[in-house]
């Protein structure tokens, strides 16, 4: 039982997920931390799909830039996952303090990293967010969590499913409901995060799925757009128009190059992505 193996020392944080906790091996003394995830209506024998997905993604992966699974304990219809402790998360972080370039690369490569390392192996993060970036060793490591919304993208033809990644770091092609898409979702959203370090405030700050469309193409885009996004009630049509201030913008925190990668993560196209 976990409570056999391990003191629970602090609450770290809790939401819809369910909880995080602070905890101590009894008999290593090694500091942990402990997901343990609500039950929700989408189990599989009773255990959460989301942190079956999780699980098993973590376990096929092995990088120094992603959380280390410890343990897996499931007891009294709970799922609780014990997995290396994080000092910080990125959130919290450039909100301590102002993120220079050098610094805001160093963190971005080691996230590209990380995701190089999942799509080598054909998973999707799918939920990338300054709030799932953690940090660890004096915070200068990154250590990218919260895979439970990560999928394989083996069958190319596969339609994936839109309710996925907090929309200020979604992809334009989600958005649109487009149900083929790939990888190229992960590099927009590290785009975003990025600019984030730098202004302390999302690059594209949409008040619900249409403005949010409507903010990337009138930051990213040239000219005039007209833009459908499909849903449940229907087709809804929006027109916007391309200020290109993107530039201008991340110019005042980033050099020239800097500001040239960031903007090709951010392609509103993927395939030039």
């Amino acid at each position: 039982r976990i409570q056999d193996q391990y003191q629970i020392l602090e609450i770290l944080g809790q939401g819809t997920f369910g909880i995080v906790e602070k905890a101590m091996n009894k008999k290593t003394n090694q500091l942990v931390a402990i997901k343990t995830l609500k039950s929700t209506s989408k189990t599989f024998r009773g255990i959460s799909e989301v942190g079956l997905r999780e699980i098993s993604m973590l376990k096929s992966l092995d990088h120094e830039n992603i959380i280390k699974l410890i343990q897996v304990f499931h007891q009294d219809a709970k799922l609780s996952m014990v997995i290396e402790l994080c000092e910080t998360n990125l959130f919290r972080y450039l909100h301590s303090k102002q993120i220079k370039e050098e610094e805001s690369k160093s963190i971005t490569v080691q996230i590209l990293k990380a995701m190089d390392h999942c799509h080598d192996r054909r998973i999707i993060h799918r939920d990338l967010s300054i709030g799932n970036i953690l940090l660890t060793d004096k915070r200068t490591k990154v250590k990218v969590g919260d895979f439970g919304l990560s999928r394989s993208f083996n069958q190319v033809n596969n339609k994936m499913t839109q309710e996925i990644v907090t929309i200020y770091y979604r992809a334009p092609e989600i958005i649109m409901k487009q149900q083929q898409y790939d990888e190229k979702v992960d590099t927009w959203s590290i785009g975003c995060i990025w600019a984030e370090m730098l202004l302390k405030k999302p690059l594209f700050e949409g008040q619900g799925e249409v403005d949010q469309l409507a903010k990337i193409y009138q930051i990213m885009g040239q000219g005039e757009y007209h833009l459908d996004i499909s849903g449940q009630s229907g087709t809804t049509s929006i027109s916007c128009v391309g200020e290109g201030s993107f530039k201008t913008l991340m110019g005042q925190y980033l050099s020239a190059q800097g500001v040239k990668l960031m903007g090709k993560m951010l392609e509103l196209d993927p395939d030039k992505r």
